[in-house]
Order: C-alpha cells, then sequence, then structure tokens
C-alpha cells in the first residue's frame, strides 16, 4: 500500500495548477475527486502516474524530490498491478459459480451441495471392464466410479454406446444426515420417545429411525454397511458352524440369571452386568447423558481410531419385566443409539 506518511513539497506549476500540494494518501483521492469529478477513483490513479511521469523527467536527478516522487511512482504501480490481480481473481470465483450453479441446476442439487462433492457413477459397465473403483452388482450388473480428473470420452473405447449414457449422480450424504440429525435432537427423550402415543408422531417425519416400528420404517440390508454383518447373518444360518461347549455353558447360565425375579431394574442391571463384561474382554458397561436429552442404561464405549474419538457399538435398555413403564425396550434402545450419534459433540455422525 501507498505509505500514508511520505510528504513531498515539489515545485510544479507548469504541470499542476496549484504551486505546491503535500503528497500524502489521504489528500490524493480529494485532489483529484476535484480536478477529475467524472473519473474513477483507478482513473484517477492514473492520471497521477502520468503526471508523476512529467514531473520526474523535471526534476534533477537523484535529489531528494526526486527519490520522494519516484518512491511515489513505485508505490502506484504497485497498488494498480495488486488491484489487478484482485480483479482477476474474483473474475475467476465467479465464472466458478457460473459453472457450479449450471450444473446443480441441472441434476437439481440444493445451493449448499459443491460440484466437487458430488459422485458420478457409469452404469451397466461390461463385465469384463470391471476395475479397482468399480462395484459389482449381484454378479451381473458393474457400476463405474468416474472421477472429476478423467474425461468422459476417456471411459468409453470407441463410440458412446447406444443413443444414451447411464449415470448414477449420487449426491453428498451429508444434506441427508445434517436433516436428520436435526429431526432427532428435538424428539424428547427417548423414554418420552418410546411411549406408543408419542412414538406415531415422532416416526412420522421423512427422515426415519429405521427400527421396523411402523414395518415400512426399514432401511438398506445393513449387510452393505459392513461385511462383518453379512457374515454373522451366514453363521446365524450355519447349523453345521462349531460351538465351544464353553459359549453354551455361558448362554445358559445367562439364561438362568435373567430369568430370576428381581426387585428392581438396578438389581436386574447389577445381576446381568458381569456376563457382558466377561464377553467383551473386560471392558466395562457404562451408563452415559447424552447433549441432546438422551440417559442410557448402558453403552459400551471404544476408541474408534479412525475418525479419533469414542464409538458406541453397543447399548442397553434394562426393564425390570416385560410391560413395565408402559414403553418399549427395543424402541426405547434405538431412540437411545439416535440420540448418541447425533450429539453435537460428535464430529463424524453415523448411524
Amino acid at each position: 500500500m501507498l505509505p500514508e506518511t511520505v510528504n513531498c513539497n515539489v515545485h510544479y506549476s507548469s504541470y499542476w495548477e496549484r504551486p505546491y500540494t503535500q503528497w500524502k494518501l489521504s489528500s490524493w483521492d480529494d485532489f483529484y475527486l476535484e480536478k477529475y469529478p467524472n473519473a474513477s477513483k483507478w482513473k484517477s490513479h492514473d492520471f497521477l502516474g502520468s503526471e508523476l511521469d512529467a514531473l520526474i523527467k523535471n526534476l534533477k536527478p537523484k535529489t531528494k524530490n526526486h527519490n520522494k516522487v519516484l518512491l511515489l511512482k513505485r508505490n502506484l504501480e504497485k497498488l494498480k498491478s495488486e488491484k489487478n490481480n484482485g480483479k482477476e481473481e474474483e473474475s475467476k470465483k465467479k465464472r466458478k459459480a457460473v459453472e457450479e450453479y449450471s450444473v446443480r441446476r441441472k441434476i437439481g442439487a440444493p445451493d449448499n451441495v459443491k460440484v466437487k462433492d458430488i459422485e458420478l457413477w457409469r452404469v451397466n459397465v461390461p463385465f469384463e471392464e470391471f476395475k479397482e473403483n468399480s462395484i459389482l452388482l449381484n454378479n451381473i450388473e458393474v457400476k463405474e466410479k468416474l472421477f472429476p480428473t478423467v474425461k468422459i470420452s476417456s471411459v468409453f473405447d470407441d463410440e458412446i454406446p447406444e443413443l444414451k449414457i447411464h449415470f448414477i449422480v449420487k449426491v453428498p450424504a451429508n444434506i441427508e444426515k445434517d436433516e436428520n440429525v436435526k429431526e432427532i435432537c428435538k424428539m424428547p427423550c427417548p423414554s418420552t420417545s418410546a411411549s406408543p402415543g408419542k412414538w406415531k408422531k415422532c416416526n412420522k417425519n421423512p427422515l426415519k429411525i429405521y427400527n421396523l416400528r411402523p414395518p415400512e420404517c426399514s432401511g438398506p440390508p445393513v449387510s452393505l454397511y459392513h461385511p462383518v454383518f453379512s457374515q454373522f447373518l451366514l453363521n446365524y444360518r450355519n447349523n453345521e458352524l462349531e460351538i465351544l461347549l464353553k459359549h453354551y455353558t455361558e448362554v445358559l447360565n445367562l439364561c438362568n440369571v435373567a430369568g430370576q425375579i428381581y426387585q428392581n431394574e438396578s438389581d436386574r442391571q447389577h445381576a446381568l452386568r458381569p456376563f457382558f463384561t466377561s464377553l467383551f474382554d473386560g471392558i466395562q458397561p457404562i451408563s452415559i447423558v447424552t447433549d441432546n436429552g438422551s440417559i442410557d442404561d448402558y453403552v459400551l464405549l471404544i476408541d474408534n481410531t479412525v475418525f479419533e474419538e469414542k464409538a458406541v457399538p453397543i447399548l442397553w435398555e434394562y426393564k425390570n419385566e416385560i410391560g413395565t413403564e408402559r414403553k418399549d425396550p427395543s424402541i426405547q434402545g434405538r431412540c437411545g443409539y439416535a440420540k448418541y450419534w447425533a450429539q453435537s459433540q460428535i464430529k463424524n455422525n453415523k448411524y
């Protein structure tokens, strides 16, 4: 920027109309608005540059006044250069915004979805073209993820097949996830939400908790999310799967303890806790209070090294006896699980 304290008293009556002027940044704009009333600020600076050139030619080289005028000239050029660079950068941003708006309008994406976050998948890919970034669907259909750095024409060997190209455009899940988090945080605490009179209303919004209550509240098969779920289902249906005698004994003891009569819910929790502690290699289930209104009987907290935060793979909701407290423990437990992952302190909401 131009120095605001540089003064230069120079006689220039043959170039400007005033005999003397103190050259300060604060006075230049006023001076040129008076001299060139119809000129813009930056046009006025152009006029100033021309007159500085004329003044430099008529000053004795290497004198004090000559050097001060040269310094002012350099600062003016620097200021003009910075302005031009700023205009060019602003122009690039505007062009990019127009391009993003055009793409967003074509696919009907919300304003808060960035084009760079949209995934594009080519479907009906010939099986022999299966690549590392492809996904096999039912051993029949293959879809291939396309990357922003790859031209569409490079995906096809020869001509574009048939009359149309079939793509799947995937909008980032964050938008739906954020809306779902808001809905879950607005729900009453799980002990209230799980009552029959409240649950129908709570799970009526478009973004439901997929717990099959009512039955249409169902999502994609859980086995799609991780192979551990599909492996569990395979083991569950495998009648020839070998089970250790130790496991049979533990299950028998658990059923025996669970079938006892207890005075209250707390006594039941205390009696069953050792079985779960043993099952999870000594990790103690604990009770927690979330920041959005949920008090969970027990959760299993483990370190999630991927997201560097605590994860809850299991949540317990106890009832002393079936039918007590007039609410469904399976609904209450699922509400508590959703409430945990919808907390503001959880950076990566995944449920």
